[in-house]
């Protein structure tokens, strides 16, 4: 039997609700916070129009924020394609291009990064700010995880796995990017 990660979390905020499944900086979330936090996640970036196989760019460092970013995008059946905010801006730029992202999701610190990314790739349609007080079905057969590695010196590629990946309150904002043209 295939179990998908977001499956997996489901079941276990039904069977063990209040125990902790992500601690981090201070902040710590069940797995009924964290389910219900990336479930909120996940209905914003379906509500964009995301669908099962869109790349969604994380922009957020390792935290418990990023643990419900990463769940809400497996739950959308979308790709996550993670963005270091430590990586040069030309860097951060060309991954959300060359992945072809079609949202971004970050934290309400990076919520400038992220403004800036903005017009960095063509197919990008949103930008997605999660916020809050501690920290802000999917296809078996859709993408998990997206990464850049470099092809050349200095020039990444985007890679996808083509497989399921084997705060007590939260506002998101969803922005669509208006296009001139």
């Amino acid at each position: 039997m295939v179990y998908l990660l977001q499956q997996l979390l489901t079941e276990a905020a039904a069977r063990q609700p209040r125990r902790p499944a992500v601690s981090s900086d201070g902040c710590l979330l069940t797995y009924q916070e964290l389910d219900r936090l990336s479930t909120k996640v996940a209905r914003a970036l379906l509500r964009l129009g995301v669908a099962p196989g869109d790349r969604v760019a994380l922009l957020a460092p390792k935290s418990a924020a990023s643990v419900v970013g990463l769940y809400g995008v497996l739950k959308a059946g979308a790709c996550y394609v993670p963005l270091d905010p430590k990586a040069p801006a030309e860097r951060l730029g060309y991954v959300v291009r060359d992945s072809g992202a079609a949202v971004i999701l970050a934290d309400e610190a990076r919520t400038p990064m992220a403004a800036a990314l903005a017009g960095s790739g063509p197919g990008l349609r949103a930008v997605v700010v999660v916020s809050g007080t501690g920290v802000p079905g999917s296809a078996a057969t859709s993408g998990a995880f997206g990464t850049s590695t470099p092809r050349t010196p200095g020039a990444p590629s985007a890679r996808t796995a083509a497989r399921g990946a084997v705060v007590s309150s939260a506002t998101i904002t969803a922005a669509p990017l208006s296009r001139t043209t």
